[in-house]
């Protein structure tokens, strides 16, 4: 080979995106046959792997359309992972999470919760498809999605009612009705029964198009904090939680409830621009009973209507955003 074609073609090969590493995927594009286009999809997926040693090492790259939440051995790893697809009209980003801090020598569970989104937005080109895409390979271990994964439609999550948001959002409201709850799906311990994956493809051959590694880093979780203030009707039923400036949040309870009751949650800008955003519905099951809407919201209050026979205990919210410090702007306006 000419000297000068050779160095050419390793010139090629370093450039980002363009290597062998980030073009080869073992993982399989995995879903259901019933779940590939309708709106406010969301998915479970778990998989039981043993392994020899606890790897050194295990750089997983994970794909969804459009959002998904993982747990490894019980521990929640990524809080919303994923971003809306349009790098280009046909393509798809894809996270880089290294796993190794989260698995052990034997028995490990991984658990993906998945969110499709399936509607187009301002902000999001639909793939038409839910599913999951997942790939660590390394020298200690390989866990990728392929026909041996289960899971199922989760049938809690739900449709609410109209008013729904604004054309501009490719996001749907979100309701959750606890009685049809999948208990511990996301555990070690799960003994409940789960369905092997009934669509699979592999990478080439997947809805996703081109798979682009996403420019920015994971959301930033701030985790669950108590409402700086919290205020009552007069009625007795709405619960006004201050929050300490205009956020990005998902809204949590903790209550004790008779089965059947709807509880619902939006915020201060729920009509911003004159038209609906984002809200949600729970729907309590009998018992003491926690929630987290993984819809985020944003808003300066959150408002919960809880109807008076509902006994509330908790009321907390999680901020997330830009994995960034906040700068003071009166340093920053003396330095420029």
């Amino acid at each position: 080979m000419h000297m000068k074609h050779f160095l050419l073609i390793a010139f090629i090969l370093c450039i980002p995106g363009l290597s062998q590493a980030e073009n080869v995927w073992k993982g399989k594009w995995i879903s259901f046959e019933q779940s590939q286009s309708k709106a406010n999809t969301w998915i479970v997926f778990r998989k039981d792997i043993t392994l020899a040693t606890k790897p050194s090492s295990l750089t997983a790259r994970i794909v969804t359309d459009t959002k998904y939440w993982l747990w490894i051995n019980d521990r929640m790893v990524v809080f919303e992972g994923g971003l809306k697809r349009g790098p280009e009209r046909h393509a798809t980003y894809y996270d880089e999470i290294d796993i190794a801090p989260y698995l052990t020598e034997g028995a490990n569970t991984i658990a993906v919760l998945v969110w499709h989104f399936g509607k187009n937005g301002f902000s999001h080109a639909n793939s038409g498809a839910a599913g999951l895409l997942f790939d660590a390979v390394g020298i200690d271990a390989e866990i990728v999605s392929d026909e041996t994964w289960q899971g199922m439609v989760y049938g809690a999550y739900q449709d609410t009612d109209a008013p729904f948001p604004n054309y501009r959002l490719p996001e749907s409201n979100i309701r959750f009705d606890a009685r049809r709850e999948l208990t511990g799906w996301n555990r070690k311990g799960f003994a409940g029964r789960l369905s092997s994956v009934s669509f699979f493809e592999y990478v080439n051959d997947s809805p996703l198009g081109k798979l682009v590694k996403r420019p920015i880093p994971l959301l930033k979780d701030y985790g669950l904090k108590d409402y700086p203030d919290v205020r009552k009707s007069a009625e007795g039923d709405t619960l006004f939680c201050k929050m300490p400036y205009n956020c990005q949040l998902t809204p949590y309870f903790k209550v004790k409830a008779k089965a059947g009751v709807l509880i619902r949650m939006q915020t201060d800008n729920y009509m911003g621009g004159g038209s609906p955003n984002i809200r949600a519905e729970y729907i309590t099951r009998d018992g003491e009973q926690e929630y987290e809407s993984y819809g985020w919201m944003n808003g300066h209050e959150v408002w919960y209507v809880i109807p008076k026979e509902v006994e509330v205990l908790e009321l907390k919210y999680r901020e997330t955003g830009y994995n960034a410090e906040f700068v003071d702007r009166s340093v920053v306006m003396m330095n420029f």
